[in-house]
C-alpha cells in the first residue's frame, strides 16, 4: 500500500513510499524504476529536499525520518529520530533555505503525537519541539516556507478538529505563531490530509468527516469561501493548474474528482 507520492521539482522523477518499507523513484517518461531504497519500517510519508535535489526524505511507522542521497542508495546517510517518541511520522515536509528561521533549510516532522524541526547546520541537525497540542493528521508547508498548514484531531480539550495556519519564529529559540485557526469537523477518524492552495489567492483546504465536504478557506482573512460534496472518505486534497483553469482535486478509496474554479 503507497502511503504518499511527491513530484519532483525540476527531474521527471515521481518518488513513492510504502508500507513495504520501500522508497521507489520512477522516471515519468520511461516508466522505469530508477531508485529503490529500503527503510527500517513501514513508511508513511516523504518530500524532497528543497535546496539539494539528490535529497529525499522519508517518515517512517517507527517514529524517525530517515535521509536519503540518491548518489548512495545503498542506505540512508542520516537518521533524524526523537528519543523516546515513536509515534508514526504522518507528514515530513521540507524547508528551503529561503526560510529566515531556517538559514541553511531542513524538515518539519509531524507525528501522531508531536511537532518536530530538523534545522540544518554545518554539522548535526539541530532539533526544535514546535508547542502545538495534537493529536495531528496532516501538515502542509506554504511556498514561502515561513508559514505551514497543520490538522489535528478532536482532543479532550478540544471535541472537534482543527485546523491551524502557523507561522516559523526565531528569538531565543525556534518556535510558531498562529495566524488562523479554523474549526473542522465533530469527527476525524481518518488520516485524511489537507492542502495550502495556490489560485488567484491563497487557500486552504480540508474534509470535514461529519458534513462529507471539502471546506475551504481564504488564508488571508480566515472567512470560508466554500465548499465541494465528498460523499465517500477524503483522502487527500491537491490542486492542479493548467493553461485555462486551476482545478481542486480530491482522492478516495476509489475516485480522483476534479472541481474547477470559477469566478475566485
Amino acid at each position: 500500500m503507497i502511503r504518499d507520492i511527491k513530484f519532483h521539482d525540476t527531474k521527471p522523477w515521481l518518488m513513492t513510499c510504502s508500507i513495504d518499507k520501500d522508497v521507489k523513484v520512477l522516471d515519468i517518461n520511461t516508466n522505469q524504476t530508477n531508485f529503490t531504497l529500503k527503510g527500517c519500517s513501514p513508511l508513511w510519508s516523504c518530500c524532497w529536499d528543497i535546496n539539494n535535489e539528490h535529497i529525499l526524505y522519508a517518515g517512517q511507522q517507527q517514529g524517525s525520518v530517515l535521509k536519503f542521497d540518491i548518489r548512495r542508495p545503498t542506505e540512508p546517510v542520516q537518521e533524524l529520530f526523537i528519543p523516546g517518541d515513536y509515534s508514526p511520522v504522518v507528514s515530513v515536509q521540507a524547508i528551503g533555505s529561503s526560510c529566515s528561521v531556517f538559514p541553511l533549510g531542513g524538515v518539519i516532522s509531524c507525528k501522531l503525537t508531536s511537532l518536530w524541526g530538523f534545522e540544518n547546520t554545518t554539522q548535526e541537525p539541530r532539533k526544535h519541539f514546535l508547542p502545538v497540542e495534537g493529536p495531528f493528521v496532516s501538515l502542509t508547508v506554504h511556498r514561502n516556507h515561513n508559514h505551514l498548514f497543520l490538522s489535528s484531531r478532536p482532543n479532550a480539550r478540544y471535541p472537534y478538529a482543527r485546523h491551524f495556519l502557523f507561522e516559523l519564529t526565531r528569538e531565543d529559540q525556534v518556535g510558531c505563531n498562529i495566524v488562523h485557526t479554523f474549526r473542522g469537523g465533530n469527527t476525524q477518524r481518518m488520516l485524511s490530509r489537507t492542502c495550502l492552495l495556490s489560485n488567484q489567492k491563497d487557500y486552504a483546504a480540508a474534509y470535514i468527516e461529519d458534513q462529507r465536504i471539502v471546506s475551504i478557506w481564504n488564508i488571508n482573512n480566515s472567512n470560508c469561501v466554500g465548499s465541494v460534496p465528498a460523499q465517500e472518505t477524503v483522502l487527500d486534497i491537491n490542486s492542479v493548474k493548467t493553461s485555462q483553469s486551476d482545478y481542486l482535486l480530491t482522492l478516495t478509496e476509489s475516485k480522483l474528482r476534479a472541481f474547477k474554479f470559477t469566478n475566485w
